[in-house]
């Protein structure tokens, strides 16, 4: 690891890592929940170009939350409340009384309850595709065909996440898309998730928006999934004098380009140096049209009828009949279609099929893995 590994304890006598980077103005960055482990994420070139950017002009001051990576887990408080405790216990160990206070996704109604309830501590609010609560996502057909993976198979959850949160399958797009199942799988363990998604679905800032008074930021890209421009308008919209900008692209990481770093630096009224950007760095300014990828463009006709059909929930036998072909070439299309995408397993197909469209008109029925229940519907969370 690049940094050191600090620790600090809370006010409830939680332990909390965390540790700093750069020089000037301090500020503390909240990675989204649960997929926080900064000692993973600097470890790999693809998540650490983001906050290594950010250092160039500011002390940045970067931890995991209770229950998160480094920290201690098993939390009892996993409220916003709690979540606030760790940021009053960084800030008092880094010795700052003020700072720029930056949220990430889910992690961002963290930074709003913060900014709401301490204004005498926040300069300013950064709010990475920020939303409302967890309810304004989980109409989304993404989150509808991912989150029951969470419950049937841990490893195609965190795969289809990490792919839908670099917007595609394709080449170009893998090795962000392993740097995040790395931050996924650094930040929770799978026995750990139902009770930490459970306690997310409370993290509702509707009643905070009108009681942030630091100059706040939203940020978003146009062509995002789930974190819509709709979604994070919302949020610009309550908070008085928040900024909102939407940046080319699908991506729901800040690390593809420097667009976002240069939004930031902007904001913050910081000059930014241009910094070489490694391969595939304008991969964040890619559209939707992109984010299909090549192999969708080899799949034939049937195929994708094919993809339908298992999104559906089908087995060989019922798409044999559905196409009036024997079930042997039912079996081969599927076959086929699992080398072409470079999966495993039916359940990573439906997914695909939801986050490229191919579902885009049936409901998605993922397939079950064997020995387990599908959770409740109000188990079922965004990501």
């Amino acid at each position: 690891m690049a940094y050191p590994v600090r620790y600090t304890r809370t006010a409830d006598g939680v332990n909390i890592a965390f540790t700093e980077l750069g020089q000037g103005e301090p500020i503390i960055y909240l990675l989204s929940l649960p997929w926080s482990n900064f000692s993973v994420g600097f470890g790999n070139p693809c998540t650490s170009r983001h906050p290594e950017e950010l250092s160039a002009f500011a002390r940045l001051i970067i931890f995991d939350p209770r229950g998160c990576g480094l920290s201690d887990h098993g939390v009892e408080d996993l409220s916003l409340d709690g979540f606030a405790l760790d940021i009053d216990a960084i800030a008092d160990a880094a010795r700052v009384e003020r700072f720029t206070l930056y949220g990430s996704a889910d992690a961002s109604r963290i930074a709003i309850r913060y900014a709401a309830t301490r204004p005498e501590r926040v300069n300013r609010l950064i709010l990475w595709l920020p939303s409302v609560s967890p309810e304004r996502l989980r109409a989304d057909p993404v989150i509808q065909a991912i989150a029951p993976l969470a419950y049937r198979d841990w490893e195609v959850y965190v795969r289809t996440l990490s792919h839908a949160v670099v917007g595609g399958w394709d080449m170009e797009r893998a090795a962000y898309a392993d740097a995040f199942a790395d931050l996924v799988r650094g930040g929770i363990r799978p026995d750990e998730y139902p009770r930490f998604a459970k306690a997310m679905r409370t993290h509702d800032v509707s009643a905070d928006l009108a009681n942030v008074q630091a100059p706040s930021l939203a940020l978003t890209r146009e062509q995002a999934a789930v974190y819509t421009v709709a979604v994070v308008r919302e949020v610009a919209a309550g908070i008085p004098n928040a900024e909102l900008v939407c940046t080319p692209g699908n991506w729901l990481m800040p690390c593809t380009g420097d667009d976002i770093t240069r939004e930031i630096a902007k904001f913050l009224g910081k000059p930014y140096p241009q910094v070489e950007a490694p391969a595939n760095a304008d991969l964040g300014r890619m559209g939707p049209e992109s984010s299909l990828n090549g192999h969708e463009a080899r799949l034939s006709q049937r195929e994708r009828e094919v993809i339908e059909l298992v999104a559906l929930g089908k087995t060989n036998s019922e798409i044999a009949r559905e196409l009036v072909v024997t079930h042997a070439t039912a079996s081969r299309h599927v076959h086929n279609i699992l080398n072409k995408l470079g999966m495993s397993r039916r359940a990573e197909m439906a997914a695909y099929a939801a986050i490229t469209g191919l579902a885009r008109h049936q409901a998605v029925a993922l397939p079950r893995s064997q020995g387990r229940e599908s959770p409740p519907a109000s188990d079922k969370l965004p990501i």
